[in-house]
């Protein structure tokens, strides 16, 4: 399935290099730390009748507070070290690359979200359609 249209969200994040100074700390570090915890790690797999469901721990980045509340450095005096200590953060919405618009009996155009579903090789639509 693909979904087109609507916002995305991004979070920028702005070092403070003076408190960055101040820790010890680099921009490569942090972003590592970052990288390593906004994950979503499989843990297996359940059925329930036919259709066989994927469970996962997301650990993904939803909100800007909980980007900011990320420990970034654990440093002896004063101990541990937020991303909201050292840096900037802010939710923006993505620059679109596609959009979707829907107009019904010629009325003003509307932003609107399209899912295309798409037919995989040995698939059936009827079988789609009739569960």
């Amino acid at each position: 399935m693909n979904i087109t249209g609507g916002d995305e969200i991004e979070f920028s994040i702005t070092y403070d290099p003076k408190k960055l100074e101040m820790y010890g700390l680099t921009p490569e570090q942090i972003n590592q730390t970052l990288q390593a915890t906004n994950t979503t790690l499989p843990i297996g797999d359940y059925v329930v009748d036919k259709y066989k469901h994927t469970m996962n721990v997301d650990n993904r980045f939803y909100s800007v507070q909980k980007l900011r509340d990320i420990a970034v450095a654990n440093i002896g005096d004063p101990g541990v070290i937020f991303l909201r200590d050292v840096a900037d953060v802010q939710e923006a919405t993505k620059k679109r690359e596609t959009r979707s618009r829907l107009s019904l009996r010629g009325s003003e155009p509307v932003t609107a979200v399209t899912l295309s579903v798409i037919k995989k090789s040995g698939g059936s639509i009827i079988d789609l359609v009739d569960e």
